[in-house]
């Protein structure tokens, strides 16, 4: 019915439904009925094809008969995450297991930061990034860790639609994070191995801040791009996420709507991040290992790695601090040397 159907005094909307049992025959004859007491200008047809629309009749002046095609207006206000297993025996040893490998990870990782910056001797480059690595490993074992441990003493875990929006976004920036502050460790040990000499001069203070801040920032954008996407679409058939967080792939079993963009966004962001971590690290450590080999094949290379690394490491490498602490211990040792012969002679 191209057309709508006027009145001045009543109104009609219509919403389609299936009419296969019986009583959607008994509400499509009523309908009929009605529609012709209000409007004897319907004909036949018209009617025929109207029996197949649900009636909600509106008291507003001048409203219109309005096609409209069935939609779940409704929106998912919470999820339900079924967790690791739903057998009651594995549970208690499961929660133990999480729970005492949760406070491990939180313990090691507080404890090596903690030394980390109080230490003045590990204000490396290398140092640097593991302690960013170890930053990383502790928020996000805190995504996804506390919930599970609920799912393993609660009889419903949900968790609501913004908590499962924070928690995808975390879980992504922090693991992209991670991918490429590994990245960057491996291209810091091959410089550190494969160029000595000029060490301190590209494995700088600014180029490690620069390093890390790329790490975030891609690891950033990764994470908006994949909430962005997922918030978009909309979600009305079950709310029962088959898994333990909200990742994304469950998540988009879940969506009654086109999930292509999100799949073709996740296949790009997500091989972005494998391949040119994958790259660069398994390139920074064949270099490695092919400088090492060289390096023992020919005692002639050894030995003159060995003199240019001395130098390096005595004017290069060492921070201002730890030159100091040992230019104190030669003097230290030179006057207790002194002393030691002024007393025998």
């Amino acid at each position: 019915m191209g057309g709508s159907v006027r009145r001045s005094n009543v109104g009609l909307r219509l919403y389609r439904h299936p009419s296969s049992d019986e009583g959607s025959k008994v509400t499509s004859k009523i309908f009929i009925s009605m529609v012709m007491k209000l409007n004897k200008k319907v004909n036949l047809k018209e009617i025929m094809y109207l029996s197949s629309w649900r009636l909600k009749i509106d008291k507003s002046p001048r409203s219109t008969v309005t096609k409209m095609a069935m939609k779940n207006d409704s929106t998912v206000t919470e999820f339900v995450l079924t967790g690791l297993t739903d057998q009651s025996e594995l549970l208690l040893p499961l929660f133990i297991l999480f729970l005492v490998n949760h406070t491990v990870t939180v313990v090691g990782n507080l404890s090596l930061m903690s030394l980390i910056f109080i230490n003045s001797d590990l204000q490396t480059p290398m140092y640097f990034f593991l302690f960013n690595l170890s930053f990383i490993d502790l928020c996000y074992s805190f995504v996804f860790t506390p919930k599970t441990l609920m799912s393993f003493v609660s009889e419903k875990n949900t968790i609501s639609f913004t908590g499962c929006m924070t928690q995808l976004f975390f879980f992504c920036f922090f693991a992209n994070s991670e991918c490429y502050v590994l990245t960057a460790m491996a291209y810091d040990r091959y410089v550190a191995i494969c160029q000595p000499l000029l060490y301190m001069v590209i494995m700088s203070p600014r180029t490690c801040s620069l390093m890390m801040f790329g790490s975030y920032f891609m690891g950033f954008a990764g994470a908006i791009v994949h909430t962005g996407f997922m918030i978009r679409l909309n979600f009305c058939d079950s709310n029962i996420i088959n898994h333990y967080l909200c990742d994304i792939f469950p998540l988009l079993q879940l969506s009654c709507s086109s999930t292509y963009a999100n799949e073709l966004v996740s296949s790009v962001v997500i091989g972005t991040v494998v391949i040119a971590s994958s790259v660069v690290i398994l390139m920074s450590y064949a270099l490695i290992l092919f400088n090492v080999t060289q390096l023992s094949s020919d005692p002639a290379s050894d030995e003159g790695w060995r003199y240019s690394r001395k130098p390096t490491l005595q004017h290069g490498t060492e921070p201002p601090e730890v030159q100091m602490r040992s230019r104190r211990r030669k003097n230290m040792k030179n006057e207790v040397s002194t002393a030691r012969d002024a007393i025998t002679h």
